[in-house]
């Protein structure tokens, strides 16, 4: 038996992507994206330009007010074991780009708390599948069972 190095160099093929695959490291990928463009607002140095425009920034006084809460949104993007809804992404994206969001008014106050709100939706959709954790807890008490458990509670209680 003769061999040749075409045989030596033969390697084993690569799998195939699934569309599954393909649209999370798409997904992901818009996910950095959304970070980066987070992070690029939060940056005073360097501004950002729409073509042969620069656009508007956020005001200095209300981007120390959104840092640290906005900071914390680029945590969990940039996460891939942090689940979050597409609606909840388009909401983050509006408020650091749409020059209507509190975070370019006059006010500092309604900036950082609204970008306080933005984090604890994140962080409510993230952790409970899109619906805040108090909703369980509030249905247990409006409605006395747990829905999550199937629990319904004893009727002499």
């Amino acid at each position: 038996m003769r061999s040749s190095n075409a045989d030596a160099t033969r390697t084993l093929p690569l799998p195939r992507r699934t569309r599954q695959t393909v649209a999370q490291e798409r997904f992901l990928r818009r996910r950095r994206k959304l970070a980066a463009i987070v992070e690029s607002e939060l940056d005073p140095r360097h501004p950002l330009k729409h073509g042969l425009r620069s656009s508007e920034r956020i005001p200095p006084a209300n981007r120390a007010a959104v840092a640290e809460p906005l900071q914390g949104i680029v945590t969990m993007l940039r996460d891939p074991a942090v689940t979050i809804p597409e609606r909840t992404l388009r909401r983050v994206l509006a408020f650091v780009t749409d020059r209507t969001s509190p975070a370019y008014g006059e006010y500092p106050n309604q900036a950082g708390f609204a970008a306080h709100s933005l984090v604890a939706e994140v962080r409510a959709c993230s952790a409970g599948q899109g619906r805040s954790p108090l909703t369980g807890e509030r249905a247990v008490r409006e409605r006395g069972w747990d829905a999550r458990a199937g629990a319904v509670p004893d009727a002499s209680g």
